[in-house]
């Protein structure tokens, strides 16, 4: 009778209710009209104090799931406005609720601040991982099992988890080197030793990244403008100075089309001033990534996510890790080429031909040439 009346006193009205079956551990509640079921859902049931969590069924095989929401200051987002905000974004079942602290695997009285509601299975993959509620940005959690990974795009799993289609084994791993920020010699960011030689036959640079910036404002007629970037300390300087001068434009579309061969040049020009970098690229015999959050030189993703996901699932094009392993395939190539003329400079005076040619000078007669 206390699952009755709660029916009753939540619709207010008993003839709406067409019947009320005890199916093992559960009841199922029928309603005459749709309008009445959609409105039991809302208000939802309290049995003898207590709120009972129900969901709404078409069929037998339609199931809800509990979608729990975080980060919301209790005293200032209420529930109203969590309710709201689901709302736009999928079906909800159920009136949303507060968490409670749990102590020695009990539950207790006092609320953690979370909110939690139901929701239909299937709508489950229309909701975000981060919804904004008034002003506060939330988490948004839901089942392991049907959780979307944002790397492979496949259900069931977190990003990167054992089962991901994304997660690189480790013999991959091994073969990837990455690179980021001023201190590491492969970074466009890394400040090259003062006199090293690095310029373009007039201009001394410090960085690629400088030399890079230059070329840049040089393009769109910003010549005494360029001048403030060779004044710049670091790379990064450069780089903001350059992006302030021409901010102003709405587009560089036309940059792009020239972006690696300008890149390209300027990077075999420091390789080859800068003695310390050009061991460094050479001494590196794997695959090179820029790791950061650029999508176009970069893998898109910060050193971790770039060494355990596979090349295919990265966001970024890793135009610069590219470009520097062509770079190291020429140098090493040079140096192979100049380490068989050395063999063969050293072939021509071993002691064996050394040998021959004193006998071929003893036997020449007195006064040859």
């Amino acid at each position: 009778m206390q699952i009755a009346t709660a029916v009753v006193q939540a619709l207010n009205d008993d003839s709406v209710v067409d019947a009320i079956q005890l199916i093992r551990a559960g009841w199922w509640i029928y309603l005459k009209a749709n309008a009445d079921r959609e409105r039991l859902v809302q208000r939802g049931l309290t049995v003898a104090g207590k709120f009972v969590c129900h969901s709404e069924f078409t069929t037998r095989t339609s199931r809800s799931v509990k979608i729990t929401v975080k980060d919301l200051p209790l005293h200032y987002v209420d529930n109203a406005q969590v309710l709201e905000t689901f709302s736009q974004i999928c079906t909800i079942l159920s009136p949303v609720q507060y968490g409670t602290l749990w102590y020695n695997g009990q539950s207790t009285s006092i609320c953690n601040g979370d909110r939690f509601f139901y929701v239909p299975e299937a709508v489950v993959g229309k909701i975000p991982m981060s919804v904004k509620v008034g002003e506060y940005k939330a988490r948004v959690f839901r089942p392991a099992a049907l959780m979307q990974c944002v790397t492979c795009d496949q259900m069931g799993h977190k990003a990167l988890d054992s089962q991901c289609l994304a997660l690189a084994p480790q013999d991959i791993m091994d073969m990837v080197e990455t690179f980021r920020g001023g201190k590491n010699p492969l970074s466009n960011l890394h400040n090259c030793p003062e006199g090293c030689g690095f310029n373009d036959g007039q201009h001394e640079f410090h960085s690629s990244e400088q030399h890079y910036q230059f070329q840049w404002l040089r393009h769109y007629g910003k010549v005494e403008e360029s001048y403030t970037v060779l004044e710049s300390e670091s790379g990064v300087e450069a780089m903001c100075l350059a992006h302030e001068i021409l901010l102003e434009m709405e587009t560089h579309s036309d940059w792009w089309e020239q972006a690696m061969s300008v890149m390209t040049d300027l990077n075999r020009k420091k390789y080859q001033a800068c003695e310390h970098a050009h061991e460094v690229l050479l001494d590196s015999n794997v695959v090179l990534v820029k790791a950061t959050s650029n999508v176009f030189w970069g893998s898109g993703l910060n050193p971790e996510r770039t060494l355990t996901t596979l090349s295919d699932y990265w966001p970024g094009k890793n135009h610069m890790g590219k470009l520097l392993v062509c770079l190291h395939d020429k140098f090493m190539q040079i140096e192979d080429d100049s380490d068989q003329m050395d063999g063969c400079k050293r072939k021509a005076s071993s002691p064996l031909q050394a040998e021959g040619q004193k006998q071929n000078k003893q036997s020449e007669p007195n006064g040859s040439p």
